[in-house]
């Protein structure tokens, strides 16, 4: 049973304005991957035999209210039994939110406040949502000690995430600009290949296959020429830029049987990234 159907026997159930409560609530959880509830609620369904309406409405708040529950537990937060669940929506969602918020910076000093832990969580419901500190404290049972140091652990990992990754496209860029100036000026072919992929930072055996299926002329072609390519590919990619020279003695090990156009094809790479790092740093001189 999908959710469209569980909703229509709820409309018998429910006010139009709960029912949306229960589509925002399911909204959340499918924003922490929580598949698990729609087997709750048909399960719930199929039990409804001989049970009041009113009882029906009930069992299915249970559900719901109980996934947000171990949500909200998952990550250090405990509120009051009385809260509502279109309460418990909005702190799952802006938990969700801080998870993701933009200043890094401004969220870990918040992090960092020397206040307690049921003030803190205010000030960062504040911080994302619609309530006042007071509020937000007004609805918590217990913070977990956990709740800080798990979410700033969170902050810090996706910081040094995404400086790694503006630190590989700089040198992905880099080197790509030096092999277009060096190699791919020398094939018009390939520098349409590569002028007009989609990005850089793919993975080096997808663009392998992207090039391969693009020809058909690698057993004619000179071992040169698709060491050149596959040189360009590996410099392109998101693995292969870490270790360019074993990116491509893979593909090659992978396109030539022969032992005598392997080790060729080796040796034509070694010489090109000699040429290309020789070349990269006369640039940065």
């Amino acid at each position: 049973m999908i959710y469209d159907d569980i909703k229509r026997l709820m409309q018998e159930l429910m006010s139009p304005e709960e029912i949306e409560v229960f589509d925002d609530a399911v909204e959340v959880l499918e924003m922490y991957n929580t598949a698990a509830y729609l087997d709750a609620l048909s399960m719930t369904v199929g039990m409804w035999s001989g049970i009041e309406a009113g009882a029906q409405a009930d069992s299915l708040r249970d559900v719901i209210t109980g996934f947000l529950n171990y949500i909200l537990r998952m990550q250090g937060v405990e509120l009051h039994d009385e809260v509502s669940m279109s309460e418990r929506v909005k702190v799952a969602r802006y938990l969700h939110e801080l998870v993701n918020y933009d200043d890094a910076v401004t969220l870990l000093s918040y992090l960092a406040l020397d206040v307690s832990a049921e003030e803190r969580f205010g000030e960062l419901m504040h911080l994302v949502g619609e309530w006042s500190v007071e509020n937000a404290m007004s609805l918590v049972q217990e913070i977990q000690p956990s709740f800080a140091a798990n979410l700033a652990e969170i902050v810090q990992s996706r910081e040094q995430k995404n400086t790694e990754d503006a630190a590989l496209v700089a040198v992905q860029i880099r080197a790509y600009s030096i092999y277009k100036k060096e190699v791919v000026t020398r094939s018009l072919f390939s520098d349409m290949f590569f002028v007009n992929l989609p990005s850089i930072g793919l993975e080096f055996l997808t663009y392998v296959n992207l090039f391969q299926n693009s020809r058909d002329d690698f057993n004619i072609r000179p071992i040169k020429e698709t060491v050149e390519d596959l040189m360009g590919l590996a410099l392109l990619s998101g693995d292969g830029v870490k270790d360019p020279l074993a990116s491509v003695r893979l593909a090659v090990s992978n396109m030539f049987s022969d032992s005598t156009q392997q080790t060729q094809a080796e040796r034509f790479a070694r010489e090109l990234l000699s040429a290309l790092s020789a070349e990269q740093a006369d640039t940065q001189a």
